[in-house]
C-alpha cells in the first residue's frame, strides 16, 4: 500500500475539494472515523464521492495500479475459458479506488459505479449473474427434456418386447397345435392335456399383451405429467423474469429520479442510456399488444455527429418516460392489463 502525507498538498487525495460534503459531514476531518457506523452508503464530496468497499464473495478484485501507485478495486463481470490454454478468464469493469489507508471500508467511486450499483451499494446490474442464471435454466431444460426422451424410449422398448413376445407365443402355440395333429396316434388323455396346456399358454399371452399395454398407458400418463409439469415450470419462470424485470427497472427508477430532482436539465451518459433501453425494449416486446404498447417508448441516445438536434435525454425526461413502464408492470402484477384489440385479460406475474 502506497504512503500517503495528509499535509503534503501534492497528494492526490489531498488536492481533491472536501467542502460541500452531504449534510455538512466531512469524513476526512473525523478522527473517529467508524465505517460500521455509517447510515448511508455513500458519501458526497461534492465533485466526488466515497462509498462503502463492495462486499461480493468471488466478485470483487484489487489491483495495483502501477501508473498512479494505488489499488483499484475492480468488479468482476464475466468469465470464459480460453480455448487455447484452457485457463478461466476474467473480465472486470473499474468501481474505483481503495482509501482505506484514509478512510478504513471506503473507496473513491469512479464514473462507471452507478451503472452496476445503487445509492444503497446494492448490484443491480449484474451481467455475470445474469448469465450464470440463464445458463442454470437451460441445463434444467435440457436435463428435463432428456428424461422426457429416455421415458417416451422405455416405454416404446416396453412395447415392441410385448408384441415380439406375443408373436413368439403364438408361433409356439401353432407349432405345438401341428404337433398335436401329427400326433394323433396319442391317447384321449393326451390329447387333453395338450388342448388345456395351450388354452393356458393362451391365456399367458393375452395376459402379457394385456400388461404390456397397461405398460404403455402408463408410461403415457407419465409423460403427460411430465409435459404439464415442464409447461407450468416455463410459466413460472417467464413470470419470474417479468419479477426481474421489474425489480431492475424499479433501480433505474429510483436512481434516475434522484438524480432528476438534483439535475433535471442535465443529460444523461450515452452508456446509461443504452443500458436502460436494453431493459425498456425487452419489457416493451413482453407486452406488445397490450393497450399499453402506445406508451412505451425508448429514450433517445445523443447523436455524437449531431449533438445539437439530437443531444440525448435528460434524467427528468427519462423520469417521465419511466413512469409508463412502471405502470405498465404495475397493472400488469394486479391483473388490470388487456389485450390491444379486445378486452382479453393478460396473466400477470406471480399469479396462480
Amino acid at each position: 500500500m502506497p504512503y500517503h502525507n495528509r499535509y503534503d498538498p501534492r497528494d492526490w487525495l489531498n488536492s481533491l475539494p472536501i467542502r460541500g460534503a452531504r449534510q455538512g459531514y466531512n469524513p476526512l476531518d473525523d478522527p473517529h472515523f467508524d465505517v460500521n457506523k455509517l447510515k448511508e452508503n455513500e458519501i458526497d464530496m461534492g465533485s466526488w464521492a466515497v462509498a462503502k468497499l463492495p462486499k461480493i464473495p468471488d466478485r470483487i478484485r484489487e489491483k495495483y495500479n502501477e501508473e498512479n501507485h494505488e489499488t483499484d478495486i475492480e468488479l468482476i463481470t464475466g468469465r470464459y475459458r480460453d480455448e487455447e490454454t484452457g485457463e478461466i478468464r476474467e473480465e472486470t469493469v473499474r468501481m474505483g479506488t481503495d482509501v482505506s489507508w484514509k478512510l478504513p471500508g471506503m473507496m473513491v467511486i469512479s464514473e462507471e459505479y452507478h451503472n452496476y450499483f445503487d445509492l444503497k451499494g446494492n448490484l443491480i446490474y449484474d451481467p455475470l449473474g445474469r448469465k450464470e442464471a440463464e445458463e442454470r435454466e437451460k441445463a434444467k431444460a435440457e436435463a428435463a427434456e432428456k428424461a422426457a426422451k429416455e421415458k417416451e424410449a422405455c416405454a416404446k422398448q416396453a412395447a415392441e418386447k410385448a408384441a415380439k413376445d406375443k408373436e413368439v407365443r403364438a408361433k409356439q402355440a401353432q407349432q405345438k397345435a401341428t404337433e398335436t395333429v401329427k400326433g394323433a396316434e396319442r391317447t384321449l388323455d393326451e390329447i387333453r392335456e395338450s388342448l388345456l396346456q395351450k388354452e393356458r399358454e393362451l391365456k399367458e399371452t393375452l395376459q402379457q399383451g394385456r400388461l404390456g399395454l397397461k405398460e404403455i398407458e402408463k408410461k403415457k400418463a407419465e409423460l403427460d405429467k411430465l409435459i404439464v409439469a415442464r409447461r407450468k415450470e416455463l410459466e413460472e419462470r417467464d413470470d419470474a423474469h417479468v419479477n426481474l424485470l421489474r425489480d431492475i427497472l424499479h433501480y433505474h427508477q429510483t436512481i434516475v429520479e434522484e438524480q432528476a430532482k438534483r439535475k433535471p436539465d442535465l443529460f444523461m451518459k450515452q452508456s446509461q442510456i443504452r443500458i436502460i433501453n436494453e431493459i425498456l425494449e425487452e419489457i416493451r416486446n413482453y407486452f406488445a399488444g397490450s393497450e399499453a404498447e402506445d406508451y412505451l417508448h425508448l429514450a433517445e441516445e445523443p447523436r455524437e455527429d449531431d449533438l445539437e438536434h439530437h443531444p440525448g435525454t435528460t434524467y427528468s425526461e427519462m423520469a417521465i418516460l419511466l413512469v409508463a413502464y412502471s405502470s405498465t408492470l404495475h397493472a400488469f402484477s394486479m391483473e388490470r392489463l388487456y389485450e390491444k384489440n379486445d378486452k382479453s385479460m393478460l396473466g400477470s406475474a406471480g399469479g396462480e
